[in-house]
């Protein structure tokens, strides 16, 4: 038995896809998508009144976000030392956290939590419950930080 994904692509076109196949290559745009500011919500809390403080999305019921990660060049913390297929990255703050979750079009939850080493898990849309974790906060995918400066050149 082989369960496939039916994945919706580019032109209105279905294509179902065996996500066990190892030959199935996965491509993560370079940059964020454009936000169109005119059509978000005006009643969204902006960064960082948006995190979830003391609040973790576990990996229950396929909510996990396994990717290649070493295409956003993450290289360190990762699901059993393999950053080519994991659900979570060593990082220094909730802002990365936050970033990298808006970079990758699945992702729709993140949690930081303050481990050893520090940890962002990212969730895909069947992340339904939360729990209480101390020393962990948490955020959608729209509660990301404000770009910041680049230096002039």
């Amino acid at each position: 038995l082989t369960t496939v994904w039916e994945v919706s692509i580019a032109g209105g076109l279905t294509d179902f896809v065996d996500l066990e196949d190892p030959d199935l290559a996965v491509a993560i745009p370079c940059e964020a998508p454009a936000v169109n500011k005119s059509e978000e919500s005006s009643n969204k809390a902006s960064w960082p009144s948006c995190i979830q403080a003391n609040v973790a999305f576990p990996s229950l019921e396929g909510s996990g976000l396994f990717i290649n990660l070493e295409a956003l060049n993450i290289t360190r913390g990762c699901f059993l030392g393999d950053c080519s297929y994991s659900d979570h990255f060593a990082s220094t703050a909730a802002a990365d956290c936050a970033r990298i979750c808006a970079l990758v079009g699945a992702c729709r939850w993140w949690t930081f939590q303050e481990l050893a080493p520090p940890t962002c898990w990212l969730r895909g849309s069947s992340a339904r419950r939360f729990e209480e974790a101390p020393r962990a906060v948490s955020g959608s995918v729209d509660c990301v930080p404000p770009e910041e400066p680049r230096p002039a050149p």
